[in-house]
């Protein structure tokens, strides 16, 4: 009995792992497409985001874009606090072009927000990311370049936080990416992230943008349209990157977990095959763990064998070469919580935004 699961741990195993190779040789570098400046709405929606506002706004004061190309399209989705305040004293200091709108009624999701904050922008380029982000003064300008015409483009997601659930958090959101950007590279994209990407407007038309109604991972829905009309990139560069705030509660980053579960229906095969892959990786761990300690460090250290092979390149272009020894950790963060998740999310409520 030990020997079969062993033998089954083993081949589980090597199939996650086949995966991590696919992944890592679909990675593709940064191209310069065009130097030359294009005319971008830079699109931030905020709901109750007073606390961490100054910190995108003081990111976006220190952009070096042409101001006569750049305009900042804030969205003040349904707020209690002093976040439309916020928006108001910035658009009279700002070194671009600001416009604010004030979303009252309707959905209460984020895309709502990001309809009508399209519907005022007059950019031919569309930049998206959120209040609790930064990043730094070139960030637009390199992003950009790498983004031609027809093209939804994104970079990676950085999360901040020297605590181990930040840094837990921060690699699940590069494995995320790292396996994005290497399905990309092949030519089978399958998402970017809404804090960090740029489109081309006339393909985010032709796509039908932003789905009506409650949306809850509009950037993957956009991402699957565009697939049929357009290109997806995505940027494994430290200089196309966001950096963003950990979820600071358990309950809080499992409701990000399922607003994204809710949204990975409309993931085509190969996204699901990812996904199923996963599980089952995780779903062997648990297995392993039932039997013997020694199958279960068996089963953990394959896994995280796979997940060192995904991370260690992104880590170290985005100088992070100091987290690589967490990625076991990281390993077993990840079974952890998506077996939580399995159980969780029959018993969750609709998800929510900002409150």
């Amino acid at each position: 009995m030990v020997n079969l699961a062993f033998y089954l741990i083993t081949a589980v195993s090597s199939l996650y792992f086949l995966f991590a190779v696919f992944i890592v040789l679909g990675r593709r570098k940064p191209k310069v497409l065009s130097t030359a400046h294009k005319r971008i709405s830079l699109l931030i929606p905020a709901r109750n985001e007073a606390r961490d506002l100054p910190r995108v706004l003081s990111s976006i004061a220190k952009l070096d874009y042409p101001a006569e190309l750049l305009e900042v399209v804030l969205v003040n989705h349904k707020s209690t606090d002093d976040t439309l305040k916020l928006m108001r004293e910035f658009a009279v200091k700002s070194p671009f072009r600001v416009k604010i709108v004030s979303v009252m009624e309707g959905a209460d999701c984020k895309a709502a927000a990001l309809r009508a904050g399209i519907a005022a922008a007059n950019g031919d380029f569309l930049a998206f990311t959120d209040a609790e982000a930064r990043f730094e003064a070139d960030w637009l300008k390199k992003i950009a370049i790498s983004c031609g015409n027809n093209t939804l483009a994104g970079g990676p997601i950085i999360i901040e936080g020297d605590d181990f659930f930040a840094r837990m958090q921060n690699l699940d959101w590069l494995h995320f990416f790292a396996a994005g950007s290497g399905f990309a590279g092949w030519g089978i994209p399958q998402s970017v992230f809404g804090k960090n990407m740029l489109i081309d407007r006339k393909l985010f038309t032709t796509a039908g943008g932003f789905s009506e109604g409650m949306v809850w991972t509009e950037d993957l829905e956009l991402a699957e349209r565009c697939k049929k009309w357009g290109k997806i990139a995505l940027f494994p560069a430290t200089e196309c990157a966001v950096y963003s705030l950990p979820e600071p509660t358990a309950p809080s980053f499992f409701r990000q977990k399922i607003r994204w579960l809710k949204g990975s229906a409309n993931i085509d095969s190969w996204g699901l095959s990812v996904m199923i892959t996963a599980l089952v990786m995780d779903l062997t761990i648990l297995f392993a763990a039932f039997n013997s300690i020694a199958l279960f460090l068996w089963a953990w250290l394959l896994k995280s064998l796979a997940d060192v092979v995904v991370l260690t390149g992104l880590l170290y272009k985005l100088n992070l070469r100091k987290d690589i020894w967490l990625v076991p950790f990281y390993s077993l963060f990840a079974a952890i919580y998506r077996i939580a998740l399995l159980l969780i999310y029959p018993l969750a409520q609709n998800p929510r935004w900002r409150q």
